[in-house]
């Protein structure tokens, strides 16, 4: 993957702080960003947390994936206020239409793609 200040990430595992003076936990399914990265460490801000985490590039690269996507799940309770696209329209049934159409602050911001 490549790593690059601003890419939008998501945890896919649940790492817990063991010394309560490290700030480096994230729980499974945690947003964030990369705000810097060099050769050494990855550095991610993750939404609701006011301290970034450092992460060398091995533990970064099996703790997270980019997020330029969520599901319609994950979109419950969350208000999305630019254009978006909703994939697999016919594939859903009408709850999720109903859930994924419903994010919007605009009519005009959704397109849809079967």
């Amino acid at each position: 993957m490549k790593v690059y200040q601003g890419l939008p990430v998501i945890a896919c595992r649940t790492k817990k702080v063991i010394n309560p003076f490290e700030k480096d936990g994230f729980v499974n399914s945690d947003e964030g960003e990369v705000v810097y990265c060099d050769d050494e460490v990855v550095h991610i801000m993750i939404e609701g947390m006011k301290d970034v985490i450092e992460l060398s590039h091995s533990d970064f690269a099996v703790s997270f994936y980019p997020a330029y996507c969520i599901t319609v799940h994950k979109s419950q309770g969350i208000t999305i206020d630019e254009p978006y696209t909703i994939h697999d329209w016919g594939k859903m049934n009408t709850t999720m239409k109903y859930v994924a159409m419903s994010r919007s602050t605009k009519a005009s911001y959704l397109n849809l793609i079967n």
